[in-house]
């Protein structure tokens, strides 16, 4: 019998997620621990995960998978960070006067959308109370640099890779009443408008020379 494969578990939720690099994840099965878990409703009342560590008074946090909002099963089988944990870590990592700097390990390529606001704002919230900085550990892309973003600064280790801000949709409207009058349109969010440049023109075409 093969075991469920862990895009099963996200459906046609909304997602910022770089394909590209999730595809591996996402068609991996899931681990055989995790399947009773699965079968019983896919929830747990907790995760066992161990959410960061602290050294001489700096906390690393590992945002580490595929995110989202409380999977604690991935969370607990794989080490994959969620939002839920994320908020409780940073508010705890916050108030605690023995932490005088934090750290957010990325290595993700994103998620889920629902939710990550909230876990952005509580690592801002953090940031703006203690330094927090991101340390890319190689990936940090949509979602994680979405959360990556909200830091004081990010590091990158060598040939990491970051990116990209903001949502391209491709729409099309017609402009002839036949089948084949349709117009293309590629709409970017209002904040990354370079998302996806014209190749024609000369900005683009002299940053490839």
């Amino acid at each position: 019998m093969t075991r469920p494969i862990i895009a099963s578990l996200f459906g046609s939720t909304p997602i910022a997620m770089a394909l590209d690099y999730a595809q591996t994840m996402l068609t991996a099965e899931l681990p055989t621990e995790a399947q009773a878990e699965v079968a019983a409703g896919g929830a747990v009342a907790r995760s066992d995960a161990e959410r960061f560590t602290i050294h001489r008074g700096v906390a690393v946090v590992p945002v580490r998978g595929l995110l989202t909002a409380n999977s604690f099963i991935l969370e607990r089988y794989l080490g994959w960070a969620t939002y839920f944990g994320l908020i409780q870590t940073m508010n705890e990592l916050a108030a605690n006067a023995d932490v005088t700097a934090v750290v957010i390990e990325g290595d993700s390529p994103g998620g889920y959308v629902t939710g990550i606001a909230g876990a952005a704002q509580a690592i801002a919230a953090c940031a703006a109370v203690k330094p927090v900085h991101a340390l890319v550990n190689p990936l940090a892309a949509s979602g994680g640099y979405w959360l990556a973003s909200q830091c004081r600064d990010i590091t990158m280790t060598p040939g990491s890779v970051v990116g990209s801000i903001g949502v391209a949709v491709m729409a099309s409207a017609p402009v002839q009443p036949d089948m084949r009058g349709d117009q293309n349109y590629v709409l970017t969010s209002t904040n990354a408008r370079a998302k996806r440049p014209n190749p024609s023109t000369e900005v683009s075409i002299g940053a490839q020379n």
